[in-house]
């Protein structure tokens, strides 16, 4: 989609996984998320619409409108290579250059916290 960058991460040793969070947009991206439910639990986190998706490992965030980076997708799931596990992220933003910009930053800081956390 036009006018939308994508990043990906990975957290531990810097592996990166695919820069496709496997839709179009933010948007078409949610839209499937809603249509899983109850497999897919949703919560609202500051400006943040969180999808939790257990079957496949992953945590998906949406920006609500009042966020910067609106319309933004951001996709973690754990993923495991040789014996260790991973977080795996990609990054899907249509807003302001600036507000995108920021986002893998902000994410890999929660993603350290997660790893932290299990130490």
């Amino acid at each position: 989609m036009a006018g939308f960058s994508v990043w990906t991460a990975g957290i531990a040793q810097a592996q990166t996984i695919s820069s496709d969070i496997g839709y179009p947009s933010p948007q078409a991206a949610l839209k499937a998320l809603y249509a899983r439910r109850p497999d897919v639990q949703f919560s609202l986190q500051n400006d943040w619409i969180i999808a939790a998706d257990r079957v496949n490992a992953t945590v998906w965030s949406f920006a609500e409108r009042s966020n910067p980076a609106f319309p933004a997708a951001v996709k973690r799931q754990v993923v495991q290579t040789g014996g260790k596990f991973y977080i795996a992220m990609s990054i899907m933003c249509g807003g302001p250059q600036v507000a995108c910009d920021q986002l893998p930053a902000e994410f890999q800081a929660l993603n350290q916290n997660i790893g932290s956390s299990g130490n």
